[in-house]
């Protein structure tokens, strides 16, 4: 169903009710402020109704109740605006009272019969819907069944709503990030690994799934295997996860003690463009539960610098192995250092490579690619938004 203004004269006010960074950056905080600013310049009607939740000393996936009432809290506010919008685009959570928190605005959004656009950000749904009691499950089933468009952000990831969206409103759609370099220049950063040291980069939340510790234990064994002066800085938020917590007693801040290891803390703006004009690898080994399509990995390929990931989530649809990144079947400390070693030792490979990432970063993830397709699922014209 294509979306029409009741009033042709007037442009439909779309919603956003989505998280920034308001309390620390994330991927998908990231990407919603890259839509709310293109979509503004390209002058849509757009309001934000903010979903942030202070991420500092708190546990992901850990129910507090502190968390729960800033979340309730948030309800009131969104459910107002949107009675004035005619358009509601909605940040699927992956948490039982997030999904709570959904199913009431899809709820009332839809008993208003506005067009209703849902969004998972990741990869979890599947796995807390089939975990959830029978009567969260028939709550969670209506909500979804009532979103006139559920985005996904890789075609493995259509499997989180078989069975609970409406047939055929399943739409792919992949992140996009504006591009740091002029996009005439397809080659433009295509960086000699023999130049020491060659520098890795963890560009993520340092989160114990995320695999840093791995990344860390890998580049000392690269640096043993060859002698090579091979460093790897560490930038992103230290948070931790309930289910990285159960059996673990390694305290994270070891993984730092090293001469070859730096750890900058959370980067934004020009400080983390300096780091990625400076970096040879991204380097993310993440097994991490709710992981969906890392942007740090689209970052990387707008630079043109190649990955070292692994087969995980959607991130073998994100990039190629062997073409834009090398992806590993585990997190595994050897494995990692050999993915580095067969980089930082093979100039003509890693020129390839680095094209590559920046050809298909070009191609697929260019934040006007990525507004495109939304505004496509937004105002129902589906044909144009990519389905394979």
């Amino acid at each position: 169903m294509t979306y029409k203004s009741k009033k042709q004269s007037r442009k439909p006010r779309i919603l956003i009710i989505a998280p920034s960074c308001r309390f620390g950056i994330t991927g998908i905080g990231l990407c919603v402020e890259s839509m709310l600013d293109g979509f503004r310049e390209r002058g849509h009607d757009t309001t934000h109704s903010d979903t942030s939740i202070k991420l500092q000393g708190s546990i992901i996936g850990k129910w507090k109740l502190s968390k729960a009432l800033r979340q309730a809290t948030m309800l009131v506010p969104a459910l107002f605006r949107i009675i004035r919008s005619d358009i509601v685009y909605i940040t699927l959570a992956s948490s039982r009272f997030g999904a709570l928190r959904d199913w009431c605005l899809i709820s009332f959004s839809a008993l208003l019969r506005k067009r209703t656009v849902g969004h998972l950000h990741g990869g979890g749904f599947r796995s807390m819907y089939e975990e959830s009691a029978p009567l969260l499950q028939k709550r969670f089933r209506r909500a979804i069944g009532k979103l006139a468009a559920v985005i996904v952000l890789t075609p493995s990831l259509r499997s989180q709503f078989e069975g609970l969206a409406r047939a055929g409103s399943i739409l792919v759609i992949s992140n996009g990030i504006a591009a740091p370099l002029s996009e005439s220049r397809i080659n433009a950063k295509v960086i000699s690994p023999r130049k020491a040291p060659f520098k890795l980069l963890f560009l993520s939340n340092l989160i114990k799934s995320k695999g840093y510790c791995e990344a860390i234990a890998g580049t000392l064994v690269a640096r043993e295997l060859t002698g090579a002066d091979i460093e790897i800085v560490l930038a992103g938020e230290m948070i931790e996860v309930e289910s990285d917590m159960r059996g673990s007693s390694k305290n994270p801040i070891d993984c730092f003690s090293n001469e070859s290891v730096t750890y900058v803390g959370a980067v934004s703006g020009k400080q983390k463009q300096d780091l990625l004009n400076q970096a040879h690898v991204l380097i993310l080994p993440t097994y991490y539960p709710w992981e969906g399509q890392p942007l740090c990995i689209i970052e990387a390929m707008a630079c043109g610098i190649p990955v070292i990931s692994t087969k995980h989530k959607g991130i073998p649809e994100l990039a190629e192995d062997g073409l834009e990144a090398i992806l590993l079947d585990a997190a595994e400390t050897n494995a990692i250092a050999t993915a580095i070693v067969s980089l930082a030792g093979d100039e003509e490979r890693y020129r390839r490579m680095s094209r590559a990432a920046r050809a298909r970063f070009l191609k697929d993830y260019s934040l006007e690619v990525y507004l495109d397709r939304l505004e496509t699922a937004l105002f129902g014209q589906q044909a144009s938004v990519r389905q394979d």
